[in-house]
């Protein structure tokens, strides 16, 4: 596997980051929303497949289970504003 391949996003609001990550064709990537909202916003785009997104507590989900007991990374959603001010 190659150093996270399989990538949770964790909080992922309406997709700003998720979007990016999204054309990153080496990762497999799932995200995950305790936010029903957000989890509606994102089936209705048609840039990420409904199959890649959780709508669900992160502290209270198996996370093992998400990649099949794979290696994973964990990117957590309130990244994004901290990456975006500072233009990465």
């Amino acid at each position: 596997d190659k150093l996270f391949g399989n990538t949770l996003e964790v909080g992922p609001g309406m997709g700003v980051l998720t979007k990016h990550l999204q054309k990153r064709r080496e990762l497999s990537l799932k995200v995950i929303d305790i936010d029903k909202e957000s989890i509606e916003y994102l089936e209705n785009q048609n840039w990420i497949k409904r199959e890649q997104l959780i709508e669900g507590d992160f502290l209270a989900s198996n996370l093992s289970l998400l990649f099949q007991e794979k290696k994973f990374g964990i990117i957590e959603g309130s990244c994004r504003t901290h990456c975006v001010e500072r233009g990465f």
